[in-house]
């Protein structure tokens, strides 16, 4: 897991650690220029090996973005790798650490640099792009020109710039520092349309924006470059609690070579009702597939569960349906997938009086709308999955379409500490708050997810990963368990449905889809 910070925060972070000593801030201005310089080298290098030229051309601000890409320009050129810097700004404006750089990258090449100082000076930007990609170069355009906390339309000269950038049509690569310029690293959102990136080197941490649309279309493919932050000053400023969850190893549960199905997990799911019997046949059917050992369903049409998923135990659930007639020790209860509204008497009680953990999607969530105070007497671990319509019928003053992303997560961590509850909101991306203060995000998936049953997947890849973690003693004994599972699943279940895009491009992917390619994103990510 990876922290995640916001733009406030960064610079606080790096505050702390440079101090005012300009000497600190070089340091740190350097290991971002060479984290930029190594990104460029390996490109430059894949396209030698394909007998490409590269040219690099840099635009740079006046702040420590623009310090970073001044400085990255020295150091392509003390290796030798052809490069012009063009700084959008006076020279006087430059900040402390950008004056420095300059005066390094003045000392490796003296005619290295070219102030724009207004729009009328561009041309000088789009004739050096025109003529060195006439001369069949590939071009490496490196956006270094706005710092992380840049808000607001563009203004002169970079809104030109930016637009000059994204037209250009010569073989390039663009290369944004942090962010691209235009894109708010808080919110994601833009006034006038950003540079649009094919690489992001993000500086020390990841920024909160990057992860969330319209601005995450902007990124390309983000990298994080560790600027080594001492410890000590990292912990006593970073508060957000904010973590990317960009691997999963340690999440899986062992699996027991000599094991039962009764060592890898007992579950129940309660789903189904008699017109929606598939949702808790999707369910069933993607909890065996991340591992469960035995799975109880309780539904409308148990006959029909038993054609589409022969594996499962069924149940007639009515109105007399008890689950202490089972006689079972469930490791994790859900309730939920296609069961209308029929049983909310039942969710109530099983959440009141059942020590088991559960997990509510769908009409189990449904079932709490305006009955918070029963939602508040759970008794065991609980975790709500869902997506915006359903939280918001829970918390409908929470946040609404404008809300900020800071907005969103200060709602979920919220309310997952007032009612002890974990909460995952499905969306893009997925946002997920445990009853300990912490939130986490999962970008992946694509459009391949927006599809019936999609959710219904996801609830029995949580139910299967969850019965067996509550067997296994977990590394992460600081996340709950019921968290550990849904984080788990968010990632595979996200996976599966870009892997399924690749075969059947996104138009085709159905939830049955996403079920059959799970195993192979597993096997990619044990």
């Amino acid at each position: 897991m990876i922290p995640v910070s916001t733009s406030a925060e960064m610079k606080a972070i790096d505050n702390a650690a440079i101090k005012g000593d300009l000497q600190t801030g070089m340091q740190y201005m350097n290991r971002a220029s060479r984290g930029l310089f190594d990104l460029i080298i390996s490109e430059i290098l894949n396209n030698q090996k394909k007998a490409i030229n590269s040219r690099t051309v840099i635009l740079a601000g006046s702040g420590n973005n623009g310090g970073d890409g001044i400085l990255l320009a020295s150091h392509l050129l003390e290796e030798g790798y052809p490069c012009i810097c063009f700084i959008l700004a006076q020279e006087e404006d430059l900040k402390l650490e950008a004056q420095k750089a300059l005066e390094t990258l003045r000392k490796t090449k003296t005619d290295s640099c070219i102030f724009i100082t207004e729009s009328s000076k561009l041309y000088l930007i789009k004739e050096h792009l025109s003529f060195i990609a006439g001369s069949n170069n590939h071009v490496f355009i490196v956006d270094a020109m706005l710092g992380i906390g840049a808000k607001g339309e563009l203004r002169e000269p970079y809104f030109s710039t930016a637009k000059l950038i994204n037209e250009f049509q010569g073989p390039r690569t663009i290369i944004a520092v942090d962010s691209p310029s235009g894109v708010d690293n808080d919110s994601g959102q833009f006034h006038t349309q950003p540079i649009k990136a094919n690489f992001t080197l993000s500086m020390g941490l990841p920024k909160l924006g990057s992860f969330f649309y319209p601005g995450r279309a902007f990124y390309g493919l983000v990298a994080i470059h560790p600027l080594s932050y001492p410890e000590k000053i990292f912990n006593e400023t970073y508060k957000s609690q904010i973590y990317f969850i960009n691997s999963i190893q340690e999440f899986f549960p062992m699996r027991q070579i000599n094991g039962s199905k009764y060592n890898h997990g007992l579950a129940l799911l309660i789903a189904g009702s008699e017109s929606m019997i598939g949702a808790a046949a999707l369910s069933a059917r993607a909890s065996y597939k991340a591992g469960l050992g035995l799975l109880h369903t309780a539904t409308e049409n148990p006959d029909t569960l038993t054609n589409l998923s022969p594996e499962s135990i069924t149940h007639n659930l009515d109105s007399k349906f008890k689950v202490q007639d089972l006689k079972k020790s469930f490791q994790v209860i859900s309730i939920g997938p296609g069961l209308g509204r029929d049983y909310d008497e039942l969710t109530h009680k099983l959440i009141k009086e059942s020590e088991t953990p559960i997990i509510l999607d769908a009409d189990g969530i449904n079932a709490f709308q305006d009955k918070l105070d029963s939602l508040r007497r759970h008794k065991s671990e609980l975790l709500l999955t869902p997506h915006e319509g359903e939280y918001l019928r829970l918390f409908p003053n929470d946040f609404n379409n404008s809300s900020s992303p800071q907005e969103k997560i200060s709602a979920l961590r919220k309310r997952a500490q007032e009612y002890n509850i974990n909460i995952l909101l499905k969306g893009t991306p997925n946002l997920l708050a445990d009853s300990k203060g912490r939130v986490y995000i999962i970008p992946y998936g694509n459009s391949a997810l927006a599809s019936a049953g999609s959710g219904d997947v996801l609830t029995g890849i949580i139910t299967g990963f969850a019965a067996q973690i509550m067997l296994r003693k977990m590394p992460r004994d600081d996340i709950p368990k019921l968290m550990q599972a849904a984080i788990l699943a968010c990632y595979l279940h996200a996976k599966a449905g870009e892997s399924a895009s690749i075969d059947l491009t996104e138009y085709c992917v159905t939830a049955s889809d996403v079920i059959n390619y799970l195993p192979k994103v597993i096997k990619e990510n044990l």
